[in-house]
């Protein structure tokens, strides 16, 4: 396995989770258009990763980077779209019940599942 391969797209990924949830929470808000809308940008990253890493490693390796993206997704970015109130039709302590197990396990499957249809075009180029 590519160690640094693995590292530098968890590192990248992060990165991007971190730029979408801070600066989507401020645009929704600022712009008032709705925060979920901006999922389908984790999910074209959860694909692009699957697809990358399994180019180079194996379907193993971004699994397991893209189910902990998923994980920061669901806490961290959820958390910073709270901090930057972003547009998304509930109040502060609404958004907070939000976070659970429920909601990680849950996010950490979506990203499998999309890193899982990245994989799936790597045999298409």
């Amino acid at each position: 396995m590519n160690y640094l391969l693995a590292l530098y797209s968890l590192t990248s990924g992060l990165f991007v989770i971190i730029l979408i949830s801070t600066y989507g929470a401020i645009l929704s808000r600022k712009l008032s258009f709705n925060y979920a809308n901006l999922g389908v940008l984790s999910g074209i990253l959860y694909c692009v990763l699957g697809f990358v890493i399994s180019q180079k490693a194996d379907l193993a390796t971004a699994l397991i980077i893209n189910g902990l993206l998923g994980f920061v997704d669901s806490t961290l970015g959820f958390l910073l779209s709270i901090h930057f109130k972003a547009n998304n039709g509930y109040s502060k302590e609404q958004s907070l019940k939000m976070i659970s197990v429920k909601t990680s396990i849950g996010m950490i499957l979506f990203a499998m599942i999309l890193s899982s249809i990245g994989y799936g075009l790597t045999y298409l180029f």
